[in-house]
C-alpha cells in the first residue's frame, strides 16, 4: 500500500469512528460523538462563494460544481454566517448540479464518471492532508475534472492541525509555503485557479493561469 492509499484508509477510519482523533498538544483521545461531524465540508461555503460568484458573472451561464474532498458533504446546504442556505441556496438560480466526492468517506467515495468535467472544482482544506508524494497526482486529478474554461479553487493550510491520528501524526502532513504550493499547482494544471493559503499570521490569495 502506498502512502497515499494508506492515508485514504486512515481518514476512512476517522470518518467511520473506527479510529479516533487525538489532540495535538496532549494526545488526549477525543470523543467520537462530539467530533463525528469533523470535516463537515462547510469550509467550501465559507471560503469559496465569492470566487464562484465572480466566475458565474464572467461566464454568464448556470454552472456545475465538483466538491473534491467533500468530507461529510455539508457544502450544498451547510450554513455559514450570512450564507444561511449553503452553496445551493446562495446560487439557487445559477447552479445546475453539484457532485460530492471524497475517496475517504464511503457515502461519497464514488468518483465522477471518466470524462465528466465541471465548471468549478473546489478542494477546501484538502491538500495539506495528503502526503507530499500524492499532491501532484491529486492536483492532476482535480484538473482532469475541470472544463477547459473552468475554475479550480483550492484552500490550503500552512500550519499544523490541532488534531492527530491514533499514532500521533499530525493531520496536516504536508506543510509548505504559498510559493511552493503555487508552483506545484502551475506545474500540474493550465486551468485558471485561485489558491487561498492560510498561514500562521495571514491569509494569502494567489490567482493563476487567468484567462483574458
Amino acid at each position: 500500500m502506498s502512502a497515499y492509499e494508506d492515508y485514504i484508509e486512515k481518514y476512512r477510519k476517522l470518518h467511520t469512528g473506527e479510529s479516533l482523533f487525538h489532540t495535538a498538544d496532549t494526545g488526549e483521545v477525543l470523543d467520537y460523538g462530539k467530533y463525528k461531524y469533523e470535516f463537515s465540508g462547510v469550509e467550501f461555503t465559507r471560503k469559496f462563494i465569492p470566487y464562484i460568484e465572480q466566475y458565474i458573472k464572467k461566464v454568464k451561464r448556470s454552472i456545475t460544481i465538483l466538491d473534491y474532498g467533500c468530507g461529510k458533504g455539508f457544502m450544498p446546504w451547510g450554513p455559514y454566517r450570512d450564507k444561511t442556505h449553503g452553496v445551493w441556496g446562495h446560487f439557487y438560480n445559477s447552479i445546475r448540479a453539484i457532485w460530492l466526492y471524497d475517496p475517504t468517506n464511503p457515502p461519497y467515495a464514488e468518483r465522477p464518471p471518466e470524462g465528466l468535467q465541471f465548471d468549478v472544482v473546489g478542494a477546501a482544506d484538502v491538500l495539506e492532508h495528503i502526503p507530499e508524494e500524492g499532491v501532484e497526482y491529486t492536483i492532476r486529478d482535480i484538473d482532469s475534472f475541470t472544463k477547459p474554461d473552468g475554475l479550480i479553487i483550492l484552500s490550503i493550510s500552512g500550519i499544523p492541525a490541532l488534531k492527530t491520528f491514533d499514532d500521533g501524526e499530525n493531520l496536516h502532513c504536508t506543510l509548505k509555503d504559498p510559493k511552493w504550493w503555487a508552483n506545484t499547482i502551475v506545474r500540474n494544471t493550465k486551468k485558471q485557479f485561485v489558491l487561498i493559503y492560510q498561514g500562521a499570521d495571514r491569509t494569502t490569495v494567489i490567482p493563476g493561469n487567468i484567462k483574458k
